[in-house]
């Protein structure tokens, strides 16, 4: 069967066979879904929790005589800068489920590669 090429731009390249960026190459019949929305970023529950376990279980200070509150404000305080943070660095993407369920972002020509992705899985079911 013949490559057909739907889209070819300085940074993503889509055809029947592979989509191809400068840093992924996806198999066209390895792709479950492709949908618009933004890249998926993950919480700092780390920080949060580290926060709600020291203002818990720490022993009282000496200087202080409170249990791990100084040290949990500090984490709860880093937990909530880091997701304000993330929240307002978020990118409009376009995400590409695979088969297996990885999910892999396309974050340039947004509405060319989604029209372009399309138009290969429907290549692909013909």
């Amino acid at each position: 069967m013949a490559e057909t090429t739907f889209l070819k731009t300085d940074h993503v390249l889509v055809t029947n066979v592979r989509i191809e960026t400068k840093k992924k190459l996806i198999l066209v019949n390895s792709v479950a879904m492709v949908a618009k929305g933004t890249e998926k970023i993950d919480r700092p529950w780390v920080l949060l929790g580290l926060a709600a376990l020291s203002m818990l279980a720490l022993p009282p200070s000496e200087l202080t005589g409170y249990h791990g509150i100084g040290l949990g404000v500090l984490f709860a305080m880093f937990g909530g800068f880091a997701y304000f943070y993330n929240e307002s660095h978020k990118r409009d993407a376009i995400i590409i489920t695979l088969n297996t369920g990885e999910k892999t972002y396309i974050f340039e020509d947004l509405e060319q590669v989604y029209k372009a992705v399309q138009d290969a899985i429907v290549y692909r079911a013909q």
